[in-house]
């Protein structure tokens, strides 16, 4: 699918991956909706992107992913700057704990974000894509929702779910025979201020915690976020977005070699072996 016109939504759009994608499909030369909770930095990236290509229409849409008249928003301020032809559901938060001492509040909270804000998203975008036959969405899924570790149960969770969503979208899209079409992408580690930016990152590890296992939780901590810092420019995912779409790829992955840890997973499965901490 051509990404030189129209329009795009991009949420999660005030840091990270998403302010990237957003300036990516500007440079394309899409029309672009940025998406995101934080007012006051999504205005900065906002200004950022508009800095960068001033003949550009960008909008900046506050809003909460978890609120279905949220989307109803952004569809319609895509529809006003030429016509939404893509979305890219990028929000999400993730949280470090023990999957029985994290608080319900934070799996709830994860839920709403990482899954609810993708199906509300898609849900909205295919309401109008798929009657025009044009468009394309794309969920960001994870590395996490191809194979499971440990410390962040309700990220890995949520991102399992959206790889099974999105496939068994591309299935009903092609039994109804519609030119439109669905992706998921599932970086790795990406350098990103995610686990920052996160809302109470620090009570969901040190308020509900056993202090018998804290040692744990704070190793596993360590360690999930030494991968981030160490992680891929997040224009690596940008990229690849970019090039799976124009593609009409289902599975888009940022870095290949996650695929050969999810075929280590599926022979594991099927010869009866444990799971393998990826973590060490």
């Amino acid at each position: 699918m051509e990404l030189d016109h129209g329009a795009a939504i991009v949420t999660g759009a005030a840091g990270g991956i998403g302010s990237v994608i957003a300036r990516r499909l500007t440079a394309a030369g899409m029309s672009v909706v940025m998406a995101d909770l934080d007012a006051t930095r999504l205005e900065s990236e906002r200004a950022s992107v508009l800095g960068a290509y001033p003949d550009a229409r960008v909008v900046a849409v506050r809003g909460d992913v978890g609120d279905t008249a949220h989307h109803a928003d952004l569809v319609d301020a895509a529809e006003s700057l030429g016509g939404l032809r893509l979305a890219v559901l990028n929000a999400g938060v993730s949280l470090q704990g023990l999957s029985w001492e994290l608080p319900l509040e934070q799996w709830e909270l994860t839920t709403r974000v990482n899954y609810w804000g993708v199906v509300h998203g898609l849900r909205a975008a295919l309401s109008t894509m798929v009657p025009r036959g044009d468009g394309w969405v794309v969920a960001v899924s994870s590395g996490a929702g191809l194979v499971a570790t440990p410390g962040m149960a309700p990220y890995v969770a949520t991102k399992h779910a959206v790889v099974g969503f999105m496939e068994s979208t591309h299935h009903e899209l092609a039994r109804i025979g519609s030119p439109v079409g669905v992706s998921v992408i599932c970086p790795g580690n990406i350098a990103t201020d995610m686990p920052d930016r996160t809302p109470d990152v620090r009570s969901a590890e040190e308020g509900e915690t056993d202090p018998a296992h804290r040692e744990v939780v704070a190793t596993l901590g360590s360690t999930i976020r030494s991968g981030v810092e160490a992680g891929a420019d997040p224009a690596t995912v940008a990229d690849a977005l970019c090039d799976g779409v124009a593609a009409e790829q289902f599975w888009i992955l940022p870095q290949p070699e996650l695929a050969w840890a999810a075929t280590d997973r599926t022979r594991r499965l099927a010869e009866g072996e444990p799971p393998v901490d990826l973590l060490g």
